[in-house]
């Protein structure tokens, strides 16, 4: 049974513990990205970080670099680091999973790939860039017309 704080809160369970072996788990992976996703959302970026780079690794395991699943992956990696202020990191990690998705056969029909470009753009302005910014948002743009 679980627990419950005065406040009314449930505590926080601990991450679950990755054995030896089991880092290629698929199950696992979606489980740590879940988690990545609920801890990012009240501000535990550094948290969220850990858990997506740990559900990447095991996406890589199991599918290998290409792959949709990895390439949502990169964009939550991405998104932790770019909320940590890390742009640098979010632009590689918003590239890979562009990468990936316009290299899948489904790319061109794929609605992914205009949020992935997006999500360049968004560095791109972030970092002051703004030419490079207007340059994915029109990429943006123009892929989302082809939807």
């Amino acid at each position: 049974a679980e627990t419950i704080e005065p406040d009314g809160r449930v505590p926080a369970a601990p991450d679950p513990p990755v054995e030896h072996g089991d880092e290629a788990d698929p199950a696992l992976a979606h489980n740590l990205s879940g988690l990545g996703d609920v801890h990012h959302e009240p501000g535990g970026y550094q948290k969220a970080l850990e858990c997506h780079e740990r559900a990447l690794e095991s996406r890589l395991q199991v599918h290998g670099r290409n792959h949709a699943v990895v390439a949502d992956s990169y964009d939550r990696v991405g998104a932790a680091n770019e909320a940590l202020g890390d742009l640098e990191k979010a632009l590689r990690c918003y590239t890979s999973a562009w990468t990936i998705r316009d290299d899948l056969p489904e790319s061109f029909s794929d609605p992914k790939i205009a949020r992935s470009l997006a999500l360049i753009g968004g560095v791109h302005k972030a970092a002051g860039d703004l030419e490079q910014a207007l340059h994915y948002a029109i990429r943006t743009t123009t892929a989302r017309a082809a939807e």
